[in-house]
Order: C-alpha cells, then structure tokens, then sequence
C-alpha cells in the first residue's frame, strides 16, 4: 500500500446521475480530499440529487459503486485524515478498516473537546427542535451534531479533520440506521463477520461555493471480498427546516 497518498474528491457528475428528483446544478464545488488551499473540482453542468421526505426519509441515497483505488488508501488498520481548507472545512477521510478497527472502540465512548477551534466549520447556531419524521412521529432535541466522517464505532477519532456539522437526521436518519449511519453499521457488520478482511471506507462532505455546512456527505465502501462496493450519499438536510450553509444559521418552514 502506499502511504499518504491524497485521494481526490470523486468528480461530482459520477455522483450526480444516480436518482430521482434532480435538478440543475451550477458552480457546484467538492473540496478535494486532503486539500489545505481549498482546492476544488468544478461542476459546470450536471444534476444534483433533491432531497424529499418521499423520495429519501432515511436521509441517505444508493449511488452505485465505489470508485475507490485501493493504492489511494493507508496500511491495514489504518485511517487518515484531509487536511483543513482555506476556510476551515473538512475535506475528508478514508481508512483501510479491519476488525481491531471495531473492536478497539468497544465500550469506548468519545468525548469533544470544550474548545472552540475543535468545532467543524460552520457550528454555533444550535437549538432543540421537532424534526417530522416521515411515520409521523418526531425528533425532539438538538438540530446540530458533530457528525463523524469515519465513525466512532469503525475507529474515528472525534478530532475537527473527522467532523461536519451535521444534521441530527444528516447522522442518523429517521430509525438510527439511516444517514451516516446506515454505511457505519453496514461496515461494522461485515468487519465482525470478517475478522481477517479488510474495509477500504471512504467520506468526502461535498461543500457549494464558500459555504460551511456541507450540502451532503459521499460515502465509499469496497470490502477486500468485493461482497459491498458502493456509493452512498448522504444528505444533511432536515424535514421541516430551511438551512443556511453558509453559516449554519436555520429556521423552521411554516
């Protein structure tokens, strides 16, 4: 394998065909992983995946295969993570997981640091909130999460190159397998399964413009038996609510 090679960002127009509920997408960014001058894949044309509590009440989206080059990624057992941009945001994460991966972080519980340089770009705005959920029932609690690239439960560490602002539902969907979550729990399942395999996983947040909250997350898994290869993405979004990405800021819709 070789060591501390940068992955680039997968070109967004791969990402884009995948789904129902498109629309038109101009001057679209993805900060390149690795990148600390903000390096950026520009996307004239193309289409953008529509997030709708229909389409998508998980918060997640199957995209196809992975693009993942095993060369690209550390040794096994090990994880890496992008630098930060020109304007503070996370560009990524990507580990050659195995079982000691998990089972490290058995019985382990991450704390956050208290200090403020340690939050991703575009936290502060916070408040408790009724997110609908598409059965009808609701979430009642914070908006925001410190969402992990690489999650905790894989190995990631709660440190500022691994985190997004996130969320609640961007984190963990509507039943606590969607979002980030559903590729964390599919990926730690087969690491159990297959102690001696290996997980190439990847995660690049996928910013617009100069904005601070990323739009959404594009998730990467090839397991080293080819039995998961895919693309997911993952939108950071919430029923009900109008986000500001620019700044994190949001309100209810009436």
């Amino acid at each position: 394998m070789k060591k501390g090679r940068i992955v680039k960002a997968t070109a967004l127009a791969t990402v884009l065909l995948l789904m129902v509920g498109c629309k038109d997408l101009k001057n679209k960014v993805a900060e390149k992983f690795g990148s600390d001058k903000a390096q950026v894949v520009q996307v004239e044309k193309g289409t953008a995946p529509t997030w709708s509590i229909d389409n998508f009440p998980n918060y997640y989206a199957l995209a196809g295969k992975s693009d993942i080059d095993r060369s690209d990624y550390p040794e096994a057992g090990k994880i890496e993570y992008g630098g930060l941009d020109s304007l503070g945001r996370t560009t990524g994460a990507k580990g050659s997981l195995t079982f000691k991966n998990v089972e490290g972080s058995y019985g382990v519980r991450q704390k956050f640091s208290k200090d403020k340089d340690a939050d991703p770009s575009g936290w502060g705005f916070q408040d408790k909130v009724k997110i609908p959920y598409s059965n009808g029932e609701r979430y009642k609690g914070f908006f925001w999460n410190r969402s992990h690239l690489i999650g905790d439960a894989l190995g990631g560490d709660a440190i500022r190159k691994n985190l997004v602002t996130g969320t609640r539902t961007q984190n963990v969907g509507e039943d606590a397998s969607g979002g980030m979550r559903y590729s964390e729990k599919k990926a730690k399942k087969w690491l159990e399964t297959h102690p001696d395999g290996t997980l190439y996983y990847g995660a690049t947040p996928v910013y617009e413009g100069n904005e601070l909250v990323p739009r959404y997350v594009m998730v990467e898994m090839l397991s080293s038996d080819g039995s998961i290869d895919e693309k997911v993405i993952v939108f950071n979004t919430a029923n009900g609510y109008e986000i500001n990405y620019e700044d994190g800021t949001f309100k209810a819709i009436d």
